[in-house]
């Protein structure tokens, strides 16, 4: 088996000169979209997910002298620059390494891109979801956590979440944040911890909201902007 996909190919709105008139990000840029406030993010480990289907879940583990040839296949042109990036000796298992590059190259950099453009014209505000065990209620027979994959904050903000008091409580607190930003464009309310605008970044883990600064250090930006510049 060959692992995941190598596909580049992007999924995005289709241009019809009516309803999008541009490319996305060149809109974003000009700033030629209604300046209504924007509230969006990612999960901390996005990429865990897609590892766990292409591995694990195919009856296969990742290992640590199969981790190179893998990367390889996915960034095939600058394999060795992530590589020196994304050592092994930085994370638990080879599929957590292969984890977070697919999380920084296919989510949170771009999250964090698209964010810092729509804030040069209306009110924006960053988030990640940080739940180390948001999906442990799977039982998923794993080799390694999933930590807070792609989607796994969504049932934190309809609610109703059955877990740990920090959990219940996150949950709560995200409901709270997204349906007063619903209603006045600020997810801010009394009694909640602080949410400021980008560049800063909100925490969402349990036991620990917080604003942060260090997100795009964090997830190697610098590294995934030349990247997709290149």
């Amino acid at each position: 088996a060959s692992g995941p996909s190598t596909s580049r190919s992007a999924w995005s709105p289709i241009q019809d000169g009516f309803v999008i008139r541009d490319q996305v990000m060149n809109v974003f840029r000009t700033g030629d979209f209604p300046r209504i406030p924007v509230l969006q993010g990612s999960t901390h480990d996005e990429g865990r997910l897609t590892v766990a289907t292409a591995y694990d879940l195919a009856g296969r583990v990742l290992t640590p002298e199969e981790y190179p040839a893998a990367v390889r296949r996915a960034f095939p042109s600058n394999a060795d620059q992530i590589l020196a990036r994304y050592p092994l000796s930085d994370y638990g298992t080879p599929a957590e390494a292969l984890g977070a590059i697919y999380t920084d190259a296919q989510f949170s950099c771009l999250s964090y891109a698209s964010t810092a453009l729509l804030s040069q014209h209306t009110r924006a505000y960053g988030y990640e979801f940080n739940d180390p065990h948001a999906m442990d209620y799977l039982g998923l027979p794993l080799s390694f956590p999933l930590g807070a994959p792609h989607g796994s904050e969504i049932r934190y903000i309809f609610g109703n979440v059955t877990g740990t008091p920090a959990q219940e409580a996150l949950s709560d607190r995200m409901l709270t944040y997204w349906a007063t930003f619903a209603r006045t464009g600020d997810p801010n309310s009394a009694g909640a911890p602080s949410w400021r605008r980008f560049p800063l970044v909100q925490n969402l883990e349990p036991d620990n909201i917080v604003p942060t600064t260090t997100f795009a250090q964090d997830h190697k930006c610098d590294l995934w902007s030349q990247t997709a510049a290149g």
